[in-house]
């Protein structure tokens, strides 16, 4: 397989379109998840037959094969009306996804040459990576068979600890975890594992932390697509949120139930509940923010400007907190829709040396807004 896009051949593009395709179904899936009135039984049959779908076809263009005909075929959603679950409910599928790293990152990181039967490190990482997955004690034990012979191989460690977290294992698995950022504290595949176990442990500002660690380590595109298909972010976002604002969030997902999309009764009713919270909170920055969101979403509603719209609620909450990194995450974002690209920038520049905004999900990331501009 190359990685120069130009010069990848027609069979290997469609395979490359279709795993965009795919990835990008699951981020849809996940936003329908939260916002619609799909059931969870639902989401999760959908969620996992994308999910290998998807590995299926990552798995091929590792391969260098260009047909997608003998692969297994993707489910398609049904049309049946959705039951709401809620804005901040996430079932964490990480278990398939976990393989997409590997597969891209074997071998890359330290030596790649182990004498034997079994070949190369990336050989033997992916053997261990399918293994695991079926069989995750099983995994361990493939994992500590490369070990034995690179102690300090990151992706092995890395990826024998999210098998020990899924025998529940936990202590074992951090301590795999503790030793890759002792390795090489800029493994981005490391910081997912450790941020979905701080999730599990309803430890969101560790998690948050992780999340800007992975994203400030130049992770490859193939790594931030599976963190994003996994809804992480948005369960920290929520998580972090203090109680009365995620409550209004959950408020507004019931008020907008019947339809597929944001729309007017959404951000109504999101706006009405801060508007209550603020009232007795005045200085609530995060619930600012949230109303900045809310008011940028009724205006847009209108065809009205939603820089103006969103703006007072957040210099209001620039005034409680000059450096939160959401609220200046939401105004480059609508800068940015606004066509005021310079402004935009210099409100990047300010997000620079601050922790990656946990509003990225939603509004869109630094490097995102960066691109569009």
């Amino acid at each position: 397989m190359t990685t120069d896009l130009g010069s990848e051949s027609p069979g290997e593009g469609r395979l490359i379109e279709e795993r965009d395709h795919l990835l990008a179904s699951i981020r849809d899936l996940d936003r329908e998840f939260g916002f619609g009135d799909m059931s969870e039984a639902d989401y999760e049959r959908l969620r996992q037959e994308y999910t290998v779908r998807a590995a299926d076809v990552i798995r091929a263009i590792e391969r260098g094969e260009t047909d997608s005909s003998d692969l297994t075929p993707p489910a398609t959603k049904n049309n049946g009306r959705w039951k709401l679950v809620g804005i901040s409910t996430v079932v964490v599928v990480f278990a398939v996804a976990s393989g997409f790293m590997v597969a891209r990152s074997s071998g890359q990181r330290g030596s790649n040459a182990i004498t034997g039967s079994q070949g190369t490190i990336r050989e033997q990482l992916a053997t261990c990576q399918t293994l695991s997955f079926q069989k995750p004690e099983q995994g361990i034990d493939c994992y500590a068979d490369i070990l034995k012979k690179a102690p300090d191989n990151v992706e092995a460690l890395t990826y024998q600890g999210w098998a020990y977290v899924r025998t529940d294992d936990i202590k074992s698995g951090g301590a795999n975890f503790a030793r890759v950022v002792e390795i090489d504290p800029d493994y981005p595949d490391v910081r997912v594992f450790r941020a979905v176990m701080a999730v599990r442990g309803e430890d969101f500002e560790a998690a948050a932390e992780e999340v800007s660690l992975f994203y400030r380590n130049d992770p490859s595109p193939m790594a931030i697509q599976v963190l994003q298909s996994q809804g992480l972010e948005r369960e920290i976002y929520f998580g972090l949120l203090p109680g009365p604002v995620r409550m209004c969030w959950q408020k507004a997902a019931e008020a907008g139930k019947d339809s597929e999309q944001l729309d007017g009764k959404f951000y109504g009713a999101l706006a009405t509940c801060l508007d209550e919270v603020l009232a007795s909170t005045p200085s609530d920055a995060e619930a600012l923010v949230s109303r900045g969101y809310a008011a940028a979403g009724l205006a847009s509603m209108d065809k009205a400007s939603t820089m103006d719209a969103a703006e007072p609620f957040l210099e209001k909450a620039l005034s409680v907190d000059p450096v939160n990194g959401n609220a200046l995450m939401l105004r480059a974002s609508l800068l940015a829709v606004n066509a005021r690209g310079d402004e935009a920038k210099e409100v990047l520049q300010q997000l620079e040396n601050l922790p990656r905004p946990t509003i990225s999900f939603l509004v869109g990331g630094p490097e995102q807004v960066a691109e569009g501009l």
